[in-house]
């Protein structure tokens, strides 16, 4: 049976466009809206992403904004 060997390190794995503390984040698109934005995200409502991002303004989203979809 093939052995582990152990390195000392722990195992990382890429999981989706910047991962900070499991969060994600969307970069937004020339004329895409919140819900268009939920929609590309599984489990993720337009309310998720409002409680995500305190003091964001949901009918002002500007191009190359990062949003915090989960």
């Amino acid at each position: 049976a093939p052995r582990k060997e152990s390195t000392g390190k722990k195992a990382t794995t890429a999981a989706g466009p910047s991962p900070t503390n499991g969060a994600i984040y969307h970069t937004v698109k020339r004329g895409e809206t919140l819900w268009e934005i939920s929609r590309q995200y599984s489990g993720v409502s337009v309310s998720n992403i409002t409680t995500l991002n305190p003091g964001m303004n949901p009918s002002r989203l500007d191009i190359g904004q990062k949003v915090r979809v989960k």
